[in-house]
């Protein structure tokens, strides 16, 4: 069964509730967002990206499977 649809896979199926590691976040690796999950602390790993650049598709640093190390910073809102 195929399921063509807007909503989130977790809103249809709400019975398939994805643990807080299995849960995804959308970040933004040097201009490009990428699908990310947490598979240990500060590691993440690429799902997928979101790009029209079809280069950026070749890169093997932003390949699904790719891991990636967090690196918070936060800015001065004045």
């Amino acid at each position: 069964m195929t399921i063509h649809s807007i909503i989130p896979i977790e809103d249809i199926f709400s019975i398939y509730q994805l643990s807080p590691q299995d849960q995804v976040q959308i970040v933004e690796l040097n201009g490009i967002k990428a699908e990310v999950r947490l598979v240990e602390d500060n590691i993440f790993e690429i799902q997928r990206i979101f790009t029209t650049n079809l280069q950026d598709y070749l890169r093997p640093e932003l390949q699904p499977g790719a891991r990636i190390k967090a690196n918070y910073t936060i800015q001065d809102k004045r």
